[in-house]
């Protein structure tokens, strides 16, 4: 493996606000016209009455929906042909929900099989037809990658190796063929809640798959020294790298990197965070997202308030942008601007390109946005 950032890489040893009252939420959310142009922002989140959700917001700062969930969920994901978005059940939770873009439906509710547990992830393929969610097999210690037909009425049509344990996020290659997969290495069991079993010897990696026949096409894993950076989020780039964002299992005292690339040809870099501390980081992210012109990287660092933004080209971090519990981010499409989503209810974007400055859209008071969203 070839590293550019790693010289001089030193090991040394959420609350959601709540506010506006159930009764004057429902007011606020009284049925809106959509238009087939609006751009929306679909997110997870708090409610402000305490109950989990998936609301949509509208560029004015309008909820077009917020539909309660069975629990609490984890990333959006969008299938705009189909009209809907499918929620998954956050670690170690069993259900999927499938959401109408246009009024919040639910349209179904179904569960993971017999042994298995979802990760909270999913994407679909290139037609919308074939959804994939990462998941627990649980008894047999491995991950593996649910294949759900959505024609069909999200039947269960196979499962694929994720080949690593802890499958949490994965992103569709631009080919349309390859799914990237963030394998964050941790053994869970749901009978242990959400306690991490194997920290000691725990091996996370990225994998890159045939989604149509599972076969493994490439494999990273990090030098055994980081072998407790959890590989937990990652996105692709429009040259094909992935960027990928790491939490780390070892003592918070410690200064490693939390966010890196994958090139095509094999080259990793961990990016540097000069200025960052472990008491701004938490050494935790929460999400990481790459603008569409393929520059800028940002990745997110709830539990310490903050989002770091890389100059890729130039191999630099430009810095932190403050937000309380920030953690959710997206690209814009054919702009530099990333948007970033909060645990205040705060929802707006950045252009790396200008300044670091934060526009915000609050929606309505108490509103909490978990930890993703999409923007569609």
């Amino acid at each position: 493996m070839r590293s550019t950032a790693t010289e001089g890489r030193r090991i040394n040893r959420r609350a959601l606000l709540r506010g506006a009252a159930a009764i004057a939420f429902g007011a606020v959310l009284g049925p809106r016209a959509s238009g087939a142009a609006t751009r929306l922002l679909v997110s997870t989140a708090r409610l402000p009455d305490g109950r989990f959700g998936l609301v949509a917001v509208e560029p004015d700062g309008a909820v077009r929906f917020a539909t309660p969930l069975p629990g609490r969920g984890h990333e959006p994901v969008v299938a705009a042909g189909r009209g809907e978005v499918v929620v998954m059940a956050r670690r170690p939770g069993r259900f999927l929900a499938v959401v109408a873009l246009a009024d919040g439906n639910l349209r179904r509710t179904l569960s993971a099989p017999a042994g298995r547990h979802f990760y909270g992830h999913a994407v679909f393929g290139p037609d919308h037809r074939l959804l994939y969610t990462t998941e627990n097999d649980y008894d047999g210690g491995r991950g593996v990658i649910g294949v759900w037909d959505a024609a069909a009425g999200y039947a269960r049509v196979g499962e694929l190796d994720a080949h690593g344990i802890g499958p949490h996020d994965l992103a569709l290659g631009a080919d349309g063929r390859t799914l990237a997969i963030a394998n964050g290495g941790l053994l869970t069991h749901p009978d242990f809640g959400r306690a991490k079993l194997n920290l000691a010897s725990m091996q996370p990696c990225l994998s890159v798959i045939d989604r149509r026949t599972g076969a493994l096409l490439r494999r990273l894993v990090l030098p055994q020294e980081l072998h407790q950076l959890g590989i937990r989020h990652l996105c692709i780039a429009r040259d094909g790298s992935v960027g990928f964002g790491m939490q780390y299992e070892g003592p918070q005292s410690d200064t490693v990197p939390l966010a890196g690339t994958w090139a095509v040809d094999g080259t990793v870099v961990l990016l540097p965070l000069p200025d960052a501390t472990p008491a701004e980081t938490r050494n935790y992210v929460g999400d990481v997202a790459v603008d569409a012109t393929g520059r800028y990287l940002a990745a997110s660092f709830p539990r310490g308030g903050k989002v770091g933004v890389w100059d890729l080209p130039a191999g630099r971090c430009l810095g932190l942008v403050p937000a309380f519990d920030a953690c959710g981010l997206a690209a814009e499409s054919g702009t530099s601007r990333l948007w970033i989503s909060d645990g205040a209810g705060e929802i707006g974007p950045i252009d790396p390109g200008r300044s670091l400055a934060r526009s915000v859209v609050t929606p309505i008071a108490g509103l909490a946005f978990d930890n993703h969203f999409a923007r569609i």
